[in-house]
């Protein structure tokens, strides 16, 4: 490890070098696309149509579970008043 400290040659100026056949030059900074401004990729096939009745899988699974949910509270809800009302007319 004798040798004076910087001696390895010195590296060029990036402007002198040849180009690198395995890695391409970085894009200029005017050239680079924001992430969130990207433009639209395009689209494998036809644009897809629009389901029938305008009803989305996941907005139909949303209202079926909120109907089926309220339908179990209105029936937890009857069941309390049926025993609250027993609870009322037994004798002391």
């Amino acid at each position: 490890m004798s040798g004076k400290a910087g001696s390895h040659g010195k590296v060029q100026p990036e402007s002198t070098l040849p180009p690198c056949p395995t890695h391409p030059q970085p894009l200029p900074y005017s050239q680079l696309v924001h992430p969130l401004n990207k433009p639209p990729k395009p689209q494998d096939g036809p644009p897809k149509a629009p389901r029938p009745g305008g009803s989305v899988p996941k907005a139909r699974l949303t209202r079926e579970f909120l109907q089926r949910k309220r339908a179990e509270h209105e029936a937890i809800r009857q069941e309390i008043e049926t025993l609250e009302a027993e609870q009322n007319t037994e004798p002391d």
